[in-house]
């Protein structure tokens, strides 16, 4: 079993839950959401790549219980921000090798 690490993430604010740099091994991890008792969960996330000095994509996407996020080849910044309109928990956890 992987382990796993929580982090709160306040309402309207974008919150970091992960980062890395200088990493060309891909890998991918899953992202649990707990809002806060008797909220809905509700909000974005976004990933951001780039190679080195050359800008990357950014993708941001809708919030949903269970996300997968995965850092590809050679991604020299990658991190990964969340902004859920009410306040949340953010389970992560490796799902894969690396």
């Amino acid at each position: 079993m992987s382990r796993e690490k929580r982090i709160k993430c306040p309402a309207g604010v974008w919150t970091t839950i992960y980062s890395s740099s200088f990493t060309g091994v891909p890998s991918e991890w899953v992202v649990r959401f707990e809002p806060a008792a008797g909220a809905a969960l509700s909000g974005k996330i976004t990933e951001k790549r780039t190679m080195w000095i050359f800008p990357g994509s950014e993708v941001s996407r809708d919030l949903a219980p269970e996300m997968r996020i995965t850092r590809n080849w050679i991604n020299t910044f990658y991190s990964v921000k969340v902004r859920p309109d009410a306040e949340a928990d953010a389970i992560i956890s490796r799902a894969g090798l690396f």
